[in-house]
C-alpha cells in the first residue's frame, strides 16, 4: 500500500466524520448499493454513530444479514459484516487547545 493511497483513505475518513451522516441515519437504516460492480460483501451499509459513541460504517453482504447482526442474535457470525469504525476524533480549536469532538 502506498503513502498516497493511505493519504487518500484518511482524507475521505476526515470527509466522512465532518459529514456527520449519523444526524440523519440512524444505525437502523440500511443503504442498498446498486452499483453494479459493487463487491457483495459491500452490496448494503449502515451508518454508525447515532448514538454518539461509535461513529462508522457497517458493511453486510445482504439485507438479511443486517437484519440477523441488527437482531443481536448469537448465530451471526463474525464475517456478517465488515466494520470500519472510529470512537472520537481530537480537534483543536482557533486558540490551538485540544478538545474532544463528540460527534455533533
Amino acid at each position: 500500500m502506498t503513502v498516497a493511497r493511505v493519504r487518500a483513505f484518511a482524507e475521505a475518513a476526515a470527509r466522512f466524520y465532518d459529514a456527520r451522516p449519523w444526524q440523519h441515519l440512524a444505525n437502523e437504516d440500511l443503504v442498498v448499493v446498486e452499483a453494479p460492480k459493487a463487491p457483495k460483501a459491500m452490496a448494503c451499509v449502515s451508518v454508525l454513530g447515532k448514538g454518539g459513541q461509535e461513529f462508522g460504517l457497517a458493511f453486510f453482504e445482504s439485507r438479511r444479514a443486517f437484519e440477523r447482526a441488527a437482531s443481536g442474535s448469537p448465530s451471526v457470525r463474525r464475517r456478517t459484516c465488515h466494520l470500519l469504525t472510529s470512537t472520537s476524533r481530537k480537534t483543536t480549536d482557533s486558540h490551538g487547545t485540544a478538545r474532544q469532538n463528540d460527534g455533533s
